[in-house]
């Protein structure tokens, strides 16, 4: 695995992710079989070259039980990387080095300093209250990553299209 620094993390963050025009229709999420879950994915290519995915997770049953997910492939290596998940608060989440915990909306980041010290790369979560729902969450993650739509001055949001 690379060690992925935190300036590298920015740029990956803030690159903009070009989606196709067509995804509204591609990212509606799912029923898997056998399980309480909704499920897609969908993946988008980086202004900078970069391959981006985005995978998203509900519970059919409990609307807390989310997770956005933002993944980035390391074309060198063929890896893929979590680099940010937007969960709901259906589980108590625990930042080990800081040895907090809290039960709550939260946003995973991947940081350069919890992979110096060997722990699953975005394990570090804080607490956030820019989201209440999936729909809201699904919101939050178009808005912070820098999703575009192919060939548009600007994106719609997800939940417009039936995501939420």
């Amino acid at each position: 695995m690379t060690l992925l620094k935190d300036d590298e993390l920015d740029r990956l963050f803030n690159e903009k992710k070009i989606l196709p025009r067509d995804y509204h229709r591609r990212i509606r999420t799912n029923a898997k079989s056998g399980t309480k879950y909704e499920q897609k994915g969908l993946t988008a290519e980086g202004d900078e070259g970069h391959t981006f995915a985005i995978a998203l997770r509900k519970n059919r049953l409990d609307p807390f039980d989310f997770s956005i997910i933002l993944r980035y492939r390391d074309d060198g290596m063929g890896l893929w990387y979590n680099l940010a998940r937007y969960n709901g608060r259906s589980h108590k989440h625990t930042n080990k080095l800081e040895g907090t915990s809290f039960y709550d909306f939260h946003i995973h980041k991947v940081t350069q300093r919890y992979q110096e010290n060997g722990l699953k790369i975005e394990s570090f979560a804080e607490v956030t209250n820019r989201y209440n729902s999936f729909a809201g969450a699904v919101d939050a993650f178009i808005e912070d990553f820098n999703f575009v739509v192919e060939g548009l001055e600007s994106t719609k949001l997800l939940r417009e299209f039936g995501v939420g």
